[in-house]
């Protein structure tokens, strides 16, 4: 039987656009817990903030939108470090509040390389975020066309209309 290795852990080196002193450390791919522990953390502080504080403890500040909040706990899981500190010399925290204090164009920057060491073509395991190549074959039966509930439009038929709209 097939001995399954996991990857070794690779870090690399990302200088900020704006500021190339400022250096952020990143895992060269991600996994599939850092994902779920994403997930996990997101459902775990959004829950807090509605119901009120787990565990006695204050709510996590998470994004209220589910793909905003993912992707920044992502963005957070996959660095594992940096030296970006403010005017007075202190560290930043290691928090989604100081992903938020970036530059726009620093942020996008470590946001795109979380979205390709989780999902891109380094990703483990290809785009889960993009339709499927023209390469993948369907396994589901064709259908006679006689039920488009089933089998949605077609790409002859344009583009959907409401149903009190006609054609």
């Amino acid at each position: 039987m097939p001995v399954y290795r996991v990857p070794s852990v690779q870090i690399d080196e990302l200088h900020l656009p704006t500021n190339p002193e400022c250096v952020v450390w990143m895992k060269h791919r991600g996994t599939t817990g850092d994902r779920y522990d994403a997930e996990d953390y997101v459902i775990q502080a959004q829950a807090a903030s509605t119901n009120g504080t787990a565990n006695g403890k204050a709510p996590a500040v998470v994004a209220k939108s589910w793909v905003v909040a993912v992707w920044e706990m992502v963005t957070l899981a996959l660095i594992t470090d940096w030296n970006l500190e403010d005017e007075g010399g202190e560290k930043w925290p290691f928090a989604v509040e100081s992903l938020r204090r970036l530059d726009p164009v620093d942020g996008a920057f470590l946001e795109r390389e979380a979205r390709r060491r989780m999902d891109g073509p380094d990703g483990p395991f290809g785009s889960t975020w993009a339709p499927p190549s023209s390469a993948t074959t369907s396994m589901t039966p064709a259908s006679d066309g006689s039920s488009p509930s089933i089998t949605g439009p077609r790409p002859e038929d344009g583009h959907l209309t409401s149903s009190g709209a006609s054609s």
